[in-house]
This record gives C-alpha cells, sequence and structure tokens, in this order.
C-alpha cells in the first residue's frame, strides 16, 4: 500500500479535461508513387491535416507497424496483379480485424477482386485514369473510411 502524499494525490487526480479530435490514421503498405501511395497522398492533400499517413512497403515493415501502432483504416496497393502484394492481406485481418482494409490497384482483375475479398477487404478499387472518375473515388473514400469513429480506434 503506498503513502498518499500532495504529489500522489495530484499524479492519481482524474481531471475532465476538454476532448481532442485526433486525425484518421492511416496505414498505407505500398511502394511509392503506387496505386494505393497516389491516392492516399492525394485524400491527404485534399484534407490538409484530417488525416495521417503512415506508409510502408516492406511485410515485415506492416506487420511491426500494426504490432505497435492503431489505424482506422489500412490501404494496400496492387499492381500488375502481382499476388505478392495481396499475401499481406491475411496477416493485417488477424492483427487488426476490426480495422477496414481497401485493396487499390489499376485494372485488377477478378481474381484478385475475389482474393481480396475472401480475405476481408472491405473494398477493392480499381484508380480511374480520368480526373473527374479520381474525384468521385476520393470523396467515396473520404465519405466512407477517414472520418470515422474516434471510440473505435483499436477496437476500444
Amino acid at each position: 500500500m503506498r503513502l498518499e502524499t500532495p504529489l500522489t494525490r495530484i499524479l492519481t487526480a482524474t481531471q475532465s479535461f476538454p476532448t481532442i479530435r485526433c486525425p484518421a490514421q492511416i496505414l498505407v503498405v505500398d511502394r511509392i508513387g503506387g496505386p494505393a501511395s497516389v491516392l492516399m497522398n492525394t485524400v491527404s492533400l485534399l484534407l490538409d491535416g484530417e488525416m495521417s499517413l503512415t506508409e510502408v512497403d516492406q511485410r515485415f515493415d506492416v506487420l511491426r507497424v500494426l504490432d505497435c501502432f492503431c489505424f482506422d483504416l489500412v490501404v494496400i496497393g496492387v499492381e500488375d496483379d502481382r499476388m505478392l502484394d495481396l499475401t499481406v492481406l491475411p496477416e493485417v485481418k488477424r492483427l487488426r480485424p476490426e480495422v477496414p482494409v481497401l485493396v487499390v490497384g489499376k485494372r485488377i482483375s477478378s481474381f484478385f477482386q475475389q482474393y481480396a475479398r475472401h480475405y476481408g477487404a472491405a473494398e477493392v478499387l480499381d484508380v480511374p485514369h480520368r480526373a473527374a472518375e479520381l474525384r468521385g473515388l476520393v470523396r467515396q473514400v473520404i465519405g466512407r473510411y477517414v472520418f470515422v469513429d474516434p471510440q473505435n480506434a483499436c477496437g476500444d
């Protein structure tokens, strides 16, 4: 049993502080300049500080980052139907089943779309080539995934 002193009383006293809204925490798994990286950097620029991006490009780094930090969304980039890009998806869902995962690519085949959905991707998005279509996709991502309930971070 600890002795109560003025210092311990101050340190253990609970005070109500105003709620601070944190930016959405987004993990992007893609190479620099890849489809997921480009999409989420565009969203980040448009939101001007409303989201925080963490970008990694190595499988080992993804698992380490997920083990240490909380994210509101994980975005995985896929290029040229490379299966290797999607192999991290089952591990992401195992470590953080409550976090939505988007798979983003260019002309993703139906086989890879089915694989991604089977392993828990919330959505599979094709990055459009036209600016007007990209604008619509950016709005969709912002509306569905970026403004999340802060009480739900890391399954809390």
